[in-house]
């Protein structure tokens, strides 16, 4: 189907697009996307889907691969929500962001929406598109690497894979953050970034080790521990995301994400009394939250 919208070219980023009819079930949508019908739950309690009659659209479709794309890059699912709420409100005529623009994740908690040279917060503000990032020389970069990069610190190489992700060129984002690590192999950041990017790619072993590697040189990153969880519960391997979740919390005991999603794991495995400590702590985290 058509956008009606003849300058637009991209399904998500134009309001024109059209409220399409439900008619997708939730095992249809979650076969085709490899997705877990628990995990499409939690998304509708987060707020960033809304199902009628246990129907979905093809627009809902689109926003499930967006929400698979941010919280793989390290965004949380209540920043999404809380962020989508704050851009209908200041964009008029978008009523279903995930699917209408083109977001990025600025930090796990902050979600922009790019449009054109402007990139677009919750709140309002705009700020200018400095991506990539102004202290990598790109195009010589992007030509095999050339000989003149043995220049850039790894710092500058992190900055450049995040650009690379940021324009969905993620192959040269994995050759990126591992010139950053044969700079400076104890470097969490990178090793977490590039467990994102092997994730996305499909490289899920390689990914795993990646987080682990990430959290053993910075035990405090809680999104590490988190994005750790988030592969092994999809592997269905429950109990060693639980004890990840434990150590997410327990760095961050205001990360109401990780209370969320460790609630929901221990509801998973019958350890319901544990779980409502969490439950809890996520309702007093976020009281607006459906």
């Amino acid at each position: 189907m058509a956008c009606p919208c003849r300058a637009c070219h991209d399904a998500r980023r134009c309001s024109s697009w059209p409220r399409l009819h439900k008619s997708y079930p939730a095992q249809h949508i979650c076969e085709l996307l490899g997705l877990e019908e628990a995990k499409l739950r939690r998304f509708e309690l987060f707020g960033l889907i809304r199902a009628e009659d246990g129907l979905y659209d093809f627009q809902d479709i689109v926003s499930l691969r967006t929400i698979a794309e941010l919280i793989g890059r390290g965004a949380d699912p209540a920043a999404i929500g809380r962020s989508i709420r704050g851009l209908a409100s200041v964009l008029p005529g978008t009523d279903r962001p995930l699917a209408q623009l083109k977001l990025i994740a600025d930090d796990p908690t902050t979600l922009l929406a790019e449009i054109g040279q402007l990139r677009l917060a919750s709140d309002g503000q705009l700020m200018l598109n400095f991506s990539p990032a102004p202290s990598i020389a790109g195009e010589a970069i992007r030509a095999d690497f050339a000989d003149d990069a043995d220049a850039f610190s790894a710092g500058e190489w992190l900055d450049y894979g995040r650009s690379c992700e940021d324009e969905e060129r993620l192959e040269e984002a994995d050759r990126a953050y591992r010139r950053a690590l044969s700079l400076r192999p104890h470097f969490p950041d990178a090793q977490f970034n590039l467990g994102n990017v092997l994730r996305e790619l499909g490289n899920v072993d390689d990914a795993e080790q990646r987080f682990r590697t990430a959290v053993e040189q910075d035990p405090t990153m809680a999104v590490g521990w988190y994005n750790l969880a988030d592969l092994l519960e999809e592997h269905r391997r429950l109990d060693e995301a639980v004890e990840c979740l434990r150590r997410a919390v327990d760095t961050d005991a205001v990360y109401a994400d990780a209370h969320f999603n460790l609630a929901s794991l221990l509801e998973q495995v019958g350890r319901s009394a544990e779980a409502t400590t969490h439950w809890t702590a996520y309702r007093r985290l976020e009281p607006g939250s459906d």
